[in-house]
């Protein structure tokens, strides 16, 4: 049997939920390569992160939407933020040669930079080599350096230690790393009560599918066979997701941005046994799906006229 066409918008269940219930709200968009119209030019300087990210057309709100699903909100809701920090040590050695280098790049003219730093790095050494400490550290640097050549695996620190019972300071401190990317999985139970809600289930399950794969690039061009596709394939559709109320953004839950779908499964026998009606429909199904945001959050997207809890 054909299958039939997919309508522009899907609901489950089938009554319009989008009236006056809370529901989650997925557009579906094709995904365009941000490029790099944004950070070229005398604005580079100027820029911020979130600047960038903003001007990416997969933000657009405007943009064509494919298709449009309507899922009741999923149990068990979470949103999760992160950073990343990591910690870091330097050592006094390390901080007094680090800081003439620096000065190698920071004077008026980075030729006589390069001259001065070079020399401000060889009084650095002689400086730091006057010190008991440096003189011990630059002792086991060597040391550990003739261990390893003849095969070992010995760290100046260690030997420093075994010999002294000491080790430099590290100065260790816990520094800003970088962002992270945010994740949400859903979970939806799905149980057709006619045959109408039974071809929407399929529908729906058809078009998560269908748009988290990849696109043969020469199907889409019209070569002969595909002939491109051996050599580009381009990147799947990206999902919007937005809580909301009737027809209005939810006044309380967290806000998405536009997100890819990484992981889909589909459980035919939810409740556990194999069950089906006359037309082979299963009676209970589970759909989970994994989501990842593809932008970053950034201090600049919490805005003072968003009434939710923002990102």
């Amino acid at each position: 049997m054909a299958v039939l066409p997919t309508p522009k918008v899907l609901r489950y269940p089938t009554r319009r939920i989008e009236e006056s219930d809370d529901y989650l709200s997925i557009q579906i968009v094709e995904y365009q390569a941000p490029g790099f119209g944004a950070i070229t030019g005398s604005n580079l300087s100027q820029l911020t992160s979130s600047d960038l990210i903003r001007n990416s057309i997969n933000t657009n709100p405007q943009q064509s939407i494919l298709q449009t699903i309507y899922l009741p909100i999923p149990q068990n809701i979470t949103d999760q933020r992160g950073v990343a920090w990591g910690d870091d040590s330097l050592n006094t050695v390390q901080a007094v040669l680090g800081s003439a280098a620096a000065g190698a790049v920071t004077s008026d003219r980075l030729n006589k930079g390069i001259a001065k730093g070079v020399g401000s790095i060889g009084q650095a050494i002689n400086s730091a080599a006057q010190t008991g400490a440096a003189q011990k550290y630059i002792a086991s640097k060597i040391s550990a350096a003739g261990a390893n050549l003849a095969g070992g695996n010995v760290s100046p620190e260690a030997l420093l230690s075994r010999a002294t019972g000491q080790i430099l300071n590290p100065h260790m401190e816990l520094l800003f790393k970088g962002v992270t990317l945010r994740s949400f999985p859903f979970s939806f139970d799905l149980t057709p009560r006619d045959l109408n809600e039974a071809n929407t289930i399929k529908q729906i399950i058809r078009t998560f599918k269908k748009n988290m794969s990849p696109k043969n690039a020469g199907a889409k061009s019209g070569a002969p066979g595909g002939a491109a596709g051996g050599v580009f394939i381009t990147p799947p559709s990206v999902f919007q997701l937005e809580y909301k109320t009737g027809g209005n953004k939810h006044p309380f839950l967290n806000s998405f941005k536009p997100m890819a779908l990484l992981n889909m499964s589909v459980n035919y026998t939810a409740s556990g046994t194999y069950a089906t009606y006359e037309d082979a429909t299963p009676v209970h199904m589970q759909i989970t799906l994994e989501f990842q945001e593809l932008n970053p959050i950034y201090f600049e997207d919490y805005t003072d006229s968003d009434t939710g809890v923002g990102y």
